[in-house]
């Protein structure tokens, strides 16, 4: 009896690009914090609206954010808390705007690991957690990574508590039944993270 052929092995698939170190273990890369002009502040800008800090589209498949490592390798990483000017009235970091522009917790989970802050406030004052509350939309998995990355849930702005305007904003959406339980699952997160905050302060 012949013997049975082997199949032949696929070739190994390449190897995706390494997860980026935790913000402590990077010293100094971060700081000083410098904003980016020109092409690459144009670039930012535009992988911030495509998804390109997690999956750059390539024939179908995503990239597993090879596009942001490059990124990352060719600008290093001062940026990611410098205020930019993304707005013609305002100054914020790629953080705070992605919470404002952006429904994709992608793109915030990966700039967060990249080691961008979650608590500064931009050229007014507001914070990225209270821009993305402020927002309106549904991003309940957004609000738990910022408030896992250490977004401060005390946070105030205008007198109002980012808590306080998710409360209203769930209830101030009338027949839209299906966005005001979303909204009001957001506000109970938000509040069930500032209750240790506030026992520890008694």
């Amino acid at each position: 009896m012949a013997p049975k052929k082997r199949k032949a092995k696929a070739p190994a698939a390449a190897a995706p690009e390494p997860a980026p170190a935790p913000a402590e273990s990077r010293g100094d890369d971060l700081w000083p914090a410098t904003p980016l002009e020109g092409e690459a502040f144009d670039t930012l800008c535009e992988m911030l609206s495509s998804g390109g800090f997690w999956a750059r589209l390539s024939d179908g498949e995503p990239d597993d954010g090879r596009e942001a490592a490059k990124f990352v390798r060719t600008h290093g990483l001062r940026w990611i808390n410098a205020l930019h000017p993304f707005q013609d009235d305002v100054r914020m970091t790629p953080l705070a705007r992605a919470c404002l522009d952006s429904d994709d917790w992608r793109t915030i989970r990966a700039l967060l690991g990249y080691g961008a802050d979650p608590n500064i406030r931009d050229s007014n004052g507001m914070p990225p957690l209270f821009e993305m509350v402020a927002c309106g939309d549904a991003r309940l998995r957004s609000v738990c990574f910022m408030l896992d990355a250490g977004a401060n849930a005390l946070a105030e702005y205008k007198g109002k508590s980012i808590a306080d305007v998710a409360r209203e904003l769930a209830t101030d959406c009338g027949d839209d039944v299906g966005n005001a339980h979303i909204l009001k699952n957001q506000w109970e997160v938000i509040e069930a993270k500032l209750r240790p905050a506030r026992f520890a302060g008694w």
